[in-house]
């Protein structure tokens, strides 16, 4: 009997496995698929691990080094985060060296930012190069300036940065 039981519980963990895996593949290719229908440049052996949500506009530059690794979702990270996000603002450039990975990151790029080879972007960092709106309360209140008066300031980070927990990077 107990032979049984953990025979049937091994080929259980073995389909959730191959499930897994399958599921895996069609998110990076999905991920690959927006990516040449958005004109991003990307290179070889890119890895979309999990759920990843890409907003990237049409007139933006974006450039993705060979071995770029973007994990995401509870079980790719040790963040409380469910996923990974990346959000290239018309007119903005994000560029990507090689062998760059992430863990449920957020990425909000509206002017420039870029990432140099062998960084690694732990769980949980937000790398954003504009605070979204005007420091004064009382521009903030006028309606519909949206991000005409916000600040945006190039973020540069540099080969061989590594960060994780929580880490704020904020233009």
């Amino acid at each position: 009997m107990n032979f049984i039981a953990v025979f049937l519980a091994v080929i259980i963990k073995c389909i959730k496995k191959i499930l897994f895996n399958l599921y895996s593949l069609f998110i990076s290719a999905y991920a690959k698929g927006i990516f040449i229908l958005k004109g991003v440049s990307f290179g070889t052996c890119l890895q979309i691990n999990g759920h990843v949500i890409l907003t990237i506009s049409r007139n933006s530059h974006v450039k993705i080094g060979d071995g770029f690794i973007c994990n995401s979702g509870i079980y790719r990270g040790i963040s409380q985060d469910i996923y990974s996000k990346i959000t290239v603002y018309k007119g903005a450039s994000l560029c990507v060296g090689d062998n760059v990975g992430i863990t449920n990151t957020s990425i909000q790029c509206t002017k420039e930012i870029s990432i140099g080879k062998h960084t690694l972007i732990g769980a949980g960092c937000l790398i954003m190069d504009s605070d979204f709106h005007d420091l004064d309360y009382r521009v903030r209140r006028i309606e519909d300036i949206g991000l005409s008066t916000a600040k945006s300031n190039p973020i540069h980070i540099g080969n061989d940065v590594k960060f994780s927990n929580d880490i704020t990077l904020i233009a």
